[in-house]
């Protein structure tokens, strides 16, 4: 059966339906909200009018009249989200897309192995590959929120479940694959991807995950005109600066997917559709390079 990629991303078979992920939180007037990032100025407009309407209740000013003086301007899409929202809600969409192609490529290929090697390795792989998309969720959820030291163990989780993948794409024997411990699998990684610096990346994450002592500095400081502690719990600037370590994974995961479609074959499936996959894939990241550069940490946690 020919499959058509194109056709199938136009049908919105590669459409994330999930939309927990792309909600983003506001404040206003006291009043804590969220909208789906691709709600468009006039849902804006009619819940900022009920926020007006709910405080002015008891001086009778109907909800119609107040969102008749509202400009639409004031709520665009310039003024209501950030670059950094829209990349992450970009990075989702392309992880569902990932996962979905390993899941396809698993489904397509009705499991014709030559050995129980390949049989058992495509599993696990699989397996690994479709969940990870949750974890890439899981994290923009924090980030959308400023939670900027508890999404580390979540880009960690990613990290190793990266180099479980590569591990199994290596591993020709089947009891190191059943005793393996994933928090080892990390040089695994960077010989397959051919990248040091995902071990660099790994070792920052662990110490922020753990929060050693030399992290405290990331979340506290002296007030010195009272001498207090304060603390900071949440930070969407920080959150903006580390969205180029989620964009650097979703480069890995893609690639970690591709080359292990190439690992086991194309016998049964078409290589042309995953292959238009891929290109699609490295036209986003392309596209999300050139928000990203110039960031913190870009250089650092990216390929240039």
């Amino acid at each position: 059966m020919h499959r058509d990629f194109k056709a199938d991303l136009e049908n919105k078979m590669y459409k994330n339906k999930d939309a927990i992920s792309s909600m983003i939180p506001y404040e206003y007037e006291g009043v804590h909200y969220a909208l789906d990032l691709n709600a468009g100025p006039l849902l804006r407009s009619y819940i900022l009018s009920a926020v007006i309407a709910y405080h002015e209740r008891d001086n009778k000013i109907l909800f119609e009249d107040i969102l008749a003086t509202r400009n639409l301007d004031d709520v665009s899409d310039d003024k209501s989200t950030s670059s950094h929202e829209q990349v992450r809600n970009f990075i989702i969409e392309d992880s569902y897309m990932t996962s979905q192609i390993a899941k396809n490529y698993h489904e397509w290929d009705n499991n014709i192995h030559d050995d129980e090697l390949s049989k058992t390795t495509e599993q696990l792989f699989t397996l690994a590959m479709t969940r990870l998309y949750t974890s890439f969720k899981a994290a923009v959820i924090l980030l959308n929120n400023g939670f900027f030291l508890e999404v580390n163990p979540v880009f960690r989780m990613i990290l190793e479940q990266l180099g479980w993948a590569a591990y199994l794409l290596q591993e020709k024997n089947i009891d190191n694959i059943k005793k393996n411990r994933v928090q080892h699998n990390i040089n695994h990684l960077k010989t397959l991807l051919n990248d040091k610096r995902l071990g660099e990346l790994y070792g920052y994450l662990s110490g922020k995950s753990h929060l050693e002592p030399s992290e405290i500095n990331s979340y506290a400081a002296v007030n010195n005109d009272n001498q207090t502690v304060m603390i900071r719990d949440r930070s969407g600037k920080i959150s903006e600066e580390i969205t180029v370590i989620l964009f650097s994974l979703l480069e890995s995961y893609a690639k970690i997917v591709w080359l292990g479609l190439k690992h086991f074959g194309f016998r049964n499936v078409e290589r042309q559709y995953f292959e238009d996959w891929y290109n699609c894939h490295l036209l986003l990241i392309k596209y999300l390079r050139k928000i990203l550069q110039g960031t913190p940490f870009f250089d650092i946690f990216t390929r240039i």
